[in-house]
């Protein structure tokens, strides 16, 4: 009898990893790609050759279609957008190493220079990628004119106690994260139609969820990344040349508007634009909105 009950708890125990082990790689057959030391990196250049460069950083949990209309947008107006997946989301490969700062860094700075990009550029950063494209400015002022921060992590953020729980309690917590973020995400992604003018972000963030290697990029970048406060960094471009724009949701539960007075101490020379009635998805939600600001922060020459 006891050996049932061990039988059944090593089952338990296991289950959830066998699962993600048996999901399909993504389709790496179609696409641009960059071979970087930590793996293939899928990235999307749009707009036109000779205008100035913009680098997107998306966040944690959806690829780079999350700035598709907001990249379309910029492109129209003679810039040269460059779009990436990060790894472990969309058709970049899942390296096993921490996703840490350092990681983030590596792989931008790998794909700039895989990209022969050496002039000074814009960086927006959405999320986590917010937090991304902050620490690259801090250790990299030269190569950075213009930080735009949509909804930034590295300040103040609401943090389920699941997900507390998963991202501070090891073994268990990556136990846990298995066996049930997946059907939590899956929830909380609507199911519209066709014809909705979301349908595609939330289908790209349905089929995340059906790849190998997702779940634990996420978890890892909620220990690495997600974890750190980064006002050394703030007050470190604050004494740069970098002009900052953030651009904040009025009804964001993820990242709360107390950051942008965060940001404002850290940095007081920073803009800030509020979109009214946004929520966390503002790239996508309220694209038109943040465009306008966006192609102001761009345009400023002050």
């Amino acid at each position: 009898m006891l050996w049932l009950i061990g039988a059944a708890v090593a089952f338990i125990a296991i289950w959830p990893f066998a699962a993600e082990r048996r999901l399909p790689m993504p389709d790496q057959t179609t696409g641009d790609f960059a071979q970087l030391s930590d793996g293939l990196t899928h990235y999307r250049w749009i707009g036109p050759d000779d205008g100035p460069v913009v680098v997107m950083v998306h966040g944690l949990t959806t690829p780079l279609i999350v700035f598709q209309t907001l990249a379309q947008g910029l492109a129209r107006d003679g810039y040269r957008v460059l779009l990436y997946d990060l790894y472990g989301r969309g058709l970049s490969d899942c390296p096993k190493a921490p996703q840490t700062r350092a990681f983030f860094l590596r792989q931008l700075s790998q794909l700039l220079e895989d990209q022969k990009i050496s002039d000074p550029i814009a960086v927006v950063g959405f999320s986590m990628g917010g937090a991304i494209g902050t620490c690259f400015a801090a250790a990299k002022p030269d190569r950075v004119k213009q930080l735009i921060l949509l909804a930034p992590a590295g300040m103040t953020f609401n943090e389920g106690r699941f997900w507390w729980f998963c991202r501070t309690v090891p073994i268990v917590g990556d136990w846990a994260h298995a066996l049930t973020a997946r059907l939590i995400l899956r929830t909380a992604v609507p199911d519209v139609l066709p014809t909705h003018s979301r349908h595609e972000i939330f289908a790209a963030q349905r089929a995340e969820l059906n790849r190998r290697g997702y779940l634990p990029a996420t978890l890892s970048s909620r220990r690495g990344m997600l974890s750190e406060t980064l006002q050394n960094e703030h007050e470190a471009i604050a004494q740069s040349a970098v002009k900052v724009t953030a651009i904040w949701g009025e009804n964001d539960q993820d990242i709360p508007l107390s950051a942008k007075d965060m940001l404002s101490k850290w940095n007081p020379s920073a803009r800030h634009v509020v979109i009214a009635d946004a929520d966390h998805g503002l790239p996508y939600t309220h694209a038109d909105e943040v465009l306008v600001a966006m192609k102001a922060a761009l345009s400023c020459k002050k």
